[in-house]
Parts: structure tokens; sequence; C-alpha cells
């Protein structure tokens, strides 16, 4: 497993994965995009009422699902906004997201790297990933003005993704999310 892990936050909601492509629709707690005119509309707009996309996340209860709003298929990383990463399997069929609850630094992370257990793991959902190229993100944020992401690279296909509280010590705990083709 990789080191060198690249690691996003959220300021309070949920976290995010959607294809790359979408993210030019995506309009986070910002507002809503009008289906007939196209054009964007501030939240506050009491001429469009509608949910905001991050509305629609947060309404998502579990540890990980899979919702659609407005047409975008979006991973949603739900139950509380920890720091997460992506480490990618090496034939791009997977991966594991980590999710931070909490640890002693950096070296705890590298020490559970070495080990995940196999077994324990208990199926959340699938998914059917038609792009390769997918952003893991903030929710609130707009699509077009992300500060921190990190890119999923994957083969398209149907994903069991499956969840593991890790708590290999009362002083590290990590909720683990596995995607394999």
């Amino acid at each position: 497993m990789d080191d060198n892990l690249k690691w996003v936050a959220s300021a309070g909601g949920p976290s995010a994965i959607i294809a790359e492509k979408d993210l030019k629709k995506w309009v986070g707690c910002f507002g809503k995009i009008s289906v007939q005119t196209g054009e964007f509309h501030w939240e506050k707009d009491l001429a469009y009422p509608d949910k905001t996309h991050y509305d629609s996340v947060c309404e998502f209860e579990g540890l990980v699902g899979v919702v659609v709003v407005d047409g975008i298929q979006v991973i949603v990383l739900g139950d509380e906004p920890a720091t997460t990463a992506w480490h990618p399997f090496p034939d791009k069929q997977g991966g594991l997201l980590i999710r931070w609850i909490y640890a002693n630094g950096m070296e705890a992370v590298k020490k559970m790297l070495k080990q995940i257990p196999a077994h324990g793991w208990t199926h959340e959902t699938e998914v059917d990933i038609e792009s390769a190229e997918l952003i893991l993100f903030d929710s609130a944020a707009l699509g077009t003005e992300i500060e921190e992401s990190i890119e999923l690279r994957l083969t398209p296909g149907r994903y069991e993704i499956s969840s593991l509280e890790y708590h290999p010590d009362d002083q590290t705990h990590f909720r683990l999310h596995r995607m394999i083709k």
C-alpha cells in the first residue's frame, strides 16, 4: 500500500464521488441549475425553491451509498465528515476509500495500511461505473470551483462497495470502504 496518500476533508457535510464529466453540472450548496434554461440560480432565489445538490446528498442516511441527483450518479460518503483518502488497486479494478476517524498521526495510518483485515466487511451497495474518471470532493462545493479533490481512475463496470470499521487499538479508528469490480 502507498504511504503517500492524498487526503481531502469536508467542511462538515458528506463527501461525494461523481464522474469528472458531471462536475460542471454540480452546484453543491450554492444553488440550482434550471432544467428548462440551463441557467444557475442562487439557493435563496425564492422563484427556484428546489433543493440544492448538497441538500439531496445530505438526506442520505448511511455510511456509503449511491443516489441520483438531477441525473448525476453520486456515491455518497455519509455519516460524518471524516478526512478521506483513496488507495487504488494496481489493476484499476477497484480500490480502498480510507476515512480517518481518529489516529495518532501518519505512522498509525502506515501501520493500518499493512494490516487491513480480509474478513469482517459488510456489503453496502453496488454501483455501475460508466466513466473511468471520477472525482472525490466535499459535496457542498460548486463543481467548477472545487479546492480539494482526489481523482479516482477505475475501469468501467459494476462494483461492489463494502465497509469495515477498523479499530486496531483504542487510539485508532478508520472507516474503510472497499470498491471491487
